[in-house]
């Protein structure tokens, strides 16, 4: 594993258009003014750091250099100058999640610590530095916790109808769904190894663990070349509604794999040094 720098880059070489327009979209929606003014406010961030910090283990180099290691290394690729505290917390899902507009900090599931390869740990980590490098993290945290602002303030008090709520809510989820699309293009920088991608989104997909070594991952590759049934108005119209916690890892395998065949790709990759 030998990634290697890209030079000059940014985050405009690998955004995903589609997050650039929900992103447009989305700072023109009425009310997220207002519910970001609230987020900082009654410093929700905080509270949301000091919910996983409390159940993590933090990563020091006496206990995990090697996480330590690929953390640095996403950094580096990426060009994240403040560089995120990484922690461990328990969970049997193969996730992560980012938390930290002032305070960046990485958790990792501990089935991921356990279970992935470090190329594929380097791929996980590097899709977190991407949504710190495009400055996601303030808005996914609204996410997380934009019930519970409805919640504790009304739509009256937001100065927001029931209908406007809802379609601050669309608008928040589907930019989500989106910047996920950028953040798996990061993550591929930072590993630098397509084949990794391809079992990682199959994984994410819900490739059951005992078949890791046997599945042929060009059944995976098929499924992915086959889903065109949904255009990406439709798709936003689907999402839209089905809020939740899908990782619509099919769809995503779909947008990174064809983004590899761009000469934009190309080019990117042909300024690595």
């Amino acid at each position: 594993m030998n990634p290697q720098l890209i030079n000059d880059l940014t985050v405009s070489d690998y955004e995903h258009p589609l997050e650039t327009q929900a992103m447009a979209r989305l700072k023109k929606t009425r009310g997220i003014n207002k519910v970001i003014s609230k987020f900082h406010e009654l410093s929700f961030e905080t509270s949301i750091r000091i919910q996983y910090l409390g159940s993590s283990l933090a990563v020091t180099p006496r206990t995990f250099p090697d996480l330590l290691y690929l953390r640095d290394k996403a950094c580096e690729i990426l060009h994240l100058s403040t560089i995120p505290e990484l922690y461990i917390q328990d969970g049997e899902t193969l996730s992560a999640v980012s938390i930290g507009v002032e305070e960046p900090g990485i958790i990792l599931n501990t089935a991921l610590v356990e279970k992935m390869t470090p190329e594929e740990l380097l791929f996980v980590i590097g899709r977190e530095v991407a949504h710190m490098k495009s400055d996601h993290i303030l808005y996914q945290e609204i996410g997380m916790i934009f019930p519970e602002i409805m919640e504790a303030f009304s739509a009256i008090t937001l100065g927001l109808s029931t209908v406007l709520s809802t379609g601050l809510r669309y608008a928040l989820h589907y930019w989500k769904q989106t910047a996920e699309y950028t953040a798996d293009r990061g993550g591929l920088i930072a590993c630098q190894d397509v084949e990794v991608t391809k079992w990682m989104l199959a994984k994410w997909a819900g490739l059951p663990e005992r078949s890791w070594s046997t599945f042929p991952i060009e059944e995976f590759m098929l499924q992915v070349a086959n889903y065109d049934d949904a255009t990406p108005n439709a798709l936003e119209k689907v999402i839209g509604f089905f809020l939740g916690n899908n990782n619509w890892s099919v769809v995503r395998a779909r947008e990174l794999f064809a983004w590899i065949e761009t000469d934009e790709y190309r080019s990117l990759f042909q300024r690595r040094i």
